[in-house]
């Protein structure tokens, strides 16, 4: 099946879907066309369970050519990416305040030496 889509505007589309039946392979191999740009992907199993999607069966797509078989495996995906990405923002955020705190350190050691060169040179 290749499903081809013009994009009109932002806020429309215009999609249409086409049945080839002289396709050379066996495979649910699928071409997506907008304007100039073509992207395959394969849409033979679920992302996360593996479940085999067979032709007819509803496939829940997610963030762009991610295949899911049910609402509920697109959403644990989506939940197991939003976790993941909450750990890195954190992990960010701790490496931010350490560069900042050693920048602080390092701050008040150029001071001290100022303060101590200028104390032996005055001396």
């Amino acid at each position: 099946m290749e499903f081809s889509c013009a994009f009109e505007s932002l806020s429309t589309s215009h999609c249409s879907s086409s049945s080839s039946s002289s396709s050379s392979s066996s495979s649910k191999n699928n071409d997506i066309n907008v304007g100039s740009y073509v992207r395959n992907f394969q849409l033979d199993s679920c992302h996360l369970c593996r479940k085999s999607l067979g032709v007819g069966d509803d496939i829940y797509m997610y963030r762009g050519d991610t295949p899911f078989c049910s609402e509920d495996c697109r959403q644990e995906q989506i939940e197991a990416d939003d976790a993941q990405e909450r750990i890195i923002k954190k992990q960010q955020q701790q490496r931010r305040r350490q560069q900042q705190q050693q920048i602080k350190r390092e701050s008040v050691l150029r001071s001290e030496e100022k303060i101590i060169l200028s104390a032996t040179t005055a001396a």
